[in-house]
Parts: C-alpha cells; structure tokens; sequence
C-alpha cells in the first residue's frame, strides 16, 4: 500500500466518523451545512439527521476499502 493511500483511508474514515457522531449527537453546527439544511427544510431534522449518519458509513466504507481493498 502506498502512502497516500493510507492518507485517503485515514482521512475518509476521520471524516466519517465526524459525520456519523454529528448526526447521532445531533449537533447543531452539523445542520448548517447546506445539504443537511436543505434536508432539515423538506424532511425534517431525523431525516437530515439519518442522512449525516448513511454518509459516515458510506465513508468508512469508503476508507475501509482504500486501507484493505488490494
């Protein structure tokens, strides 16, 4: 595995960890992104709230198969 590749996978995985605690936590800074916004405006806070957590996994997996996927 190359360096960089460990960069990617590290920070995808940060990111989607930060996503995923956000959206559980329900933190505020979270929602004012504009996509959560926007999704808080039409579906309401749980949906934006699921969808900040479907994008962590999505990260994670994400990293999980740049670190391990060769």
């Amino acid at each position: 595995m190359l360096d960089r590749d460990l960069i990617v996978a590290v920070i995808a995985s940060m990111f989607g960890l930060a996503s995923i605690w956000s959206g559980l936590a329900n933190l505020p800074f979270a929602f004012q992104l504009w996509l959560p916004r926007l999704l808080e405006q039409r579906w309401g806070r749980p949906a934006a709230r699921w969808a900040l957590v479907l994008l962590g996994v999505c990260l994670l997996a994400l990293g999980w198969l740049v670190q391990f996927g060769r």
